[in-house]
């Protein structure tokens, strides 16, 4: 698939064109960036994901739905540690109508009075899963907030510099980003006052229980950074501690210890880069606190242990998951779970992988890092991560 860069306008988001013939439909993925958000604001950015599809200046929900639907494939927001995703599809030939929709969403979303204060009072009841509150194990609190809140923080984080979109399917290049052009055209940030009085919100507590019936015990890295050689080397590491029967919870938490009956190794976004995310899930108990502790020290054990055999089965669970696509991938980049192999999501790791990493997705290139790192420098990444990882445990029940 080739990547046509069709904007690079300071005025407006960044483009980018994949024009593929053998597509039945016309599909846009378009990634708004977060930075790093307080308490109050992770609770905006809750409400703004829950209610941005209900209605936009010109649209209802009736009509938005009705028009998203016409290529077969339901339009969708997702949320996670340092983007919105929203995606779309149209059918072959309607390139205005997916300008003009991305538009609306972009631009003109409606929030409704009664529908945010609807949202405010419910949120906080329909956890979307457990695995999402692992990436997000807070406990947030929405009683302050307002509907003007949440229009003001729809209004600074949706602005076009914060915007990369990804338009692929059967049209002509150029196309889409004339589609673009014309319907952001005018599209600007909102002006900022020179002087803003910002108050300190200290960061939400965690969340300690949650309504599902199992316990959650987690242990979650340093951030790293978002080079492609830092992201490689850790990805590898994450590989080799939780991805596949052969990985080191498997083998140790599940096999030789049974404190799991599903173990996860995980590599999810954040503002400044990405975490790892070591997970066990288990039937709830009274005691699950120590296990933290316990889970560490085992874990730190088996890396002690690694030899060359680990990093080649390493190297091999990532070629399946980022080049021959044969196993569930660690990467949770969407905020809904583990980016997929479909059309969809490759398009959004497109023009993901763009604002975040300055060029398109190219998991050859990852692998190649990969090979780059020796069995010690591995060892010691992965010492390092379980070391310094700091833990968590969300009780399971009511």
């Amino acid at each position: 698939m080739i990547v046509f860069l069709a904007a690079v306008a300071l005025s407006g988001p960044l483009v980018l064109e994949l024009p593929d013939d053998k597509q039945p439909y016309i599909t846009v993925q378009a990634v708004v960036k977060l930075g790093v958000l307080n308490g109050k604001e992770q609770a905006l950015a809750q409400i703004l994901h829950d209610t941005l599809l209900d209605a936009t200046e010109n649209y209802n929900e009736e009509q938005i739905w009705q028009y998203s639907t016409l290529a077969g494939e339901s339009m969708r927001c997702t949320l996670s540690g340092d983007h919105f995703r929203i995606q779309l599809a149209v059918p072959k030939g309607q390139m205005s109508l997916a300008g003009e929709l991305t538009s609306e969403l972009l631009e003109r979303a409606r929030f409704a009075e009664d529908v945010i204060q609807a949202d405010i009072v419910t949120t906080p009841n329909r956890p979307a899963s457990y695995w999402s509150e692992l990436l997000q194990p807070f406990k947030l609190d929405y009683r302050k907030i307002h509907h003007e809140d949440v229009v003001n923080f729809y209004r600074k984080t949706f602005t076009p510099e914060n915007t990369t979109i990804a338009i692929a399917g059967p049209f002509s290049s150029g196309e889409g980003k004339a589609a673009m052009d014309k319907y952001l055209d005018g599209w600007s940030a909102p002006k900022r006052p020179s002087y803003v009085r910002r108050y300190e919100d200290p960061p939400p507590p965690l969340l300690a229980r949650h309504a599902f019936p199992v316990t959650t015990v987690e242990l979650y890295g340093p951030e790293f950074g978002s080079s492609e050689a830092d992201f490689a080397a850790h990805l590898l590491v994450t590989s080799a501690l939780g991805v596949g029967k052969g990985c080191s919870m498997f083998r140790i938490l599940r096999e030789k210890m049974g404190l799991s009956y599903i173990q996860q190794g995980i590599v999810a976004p954040t503002p400044g880069g990405f975490q790892t995310h070591l997970v066990m899930v288990q039937s709830p108990a009274e005691d699950e606190a120590p296990q933290v502790e316990t889970m560490r020290a085992a874990l730190a054990a088996d890396v002690a242990t690694w030899d060359e055999a680990t990093r080649q089965r390493a190297m091999g669970m990532a070629l399946a998951f980022l080049q021959n696509e044969a196993i569930a991938t660690p990467l949770y980049l969407d905020g809904a779970g583990a980016v997929g192999f479909g059309n969809e999501d490759k398009v959004f790791l497109t023009a993901y992988w763009t604002e975040k990493m300055g060029h398109a997705w190219d998991p050859a290139a990852i692998l190649h890092e990969m090979r780059q790192v020796n069995l010690d420098e591995m060892k010691k990444m992965a010492a390092d991560l379980v070391a310094n990882a700091q833990g968590g445990v969300i009780h399971g029940g009511s």
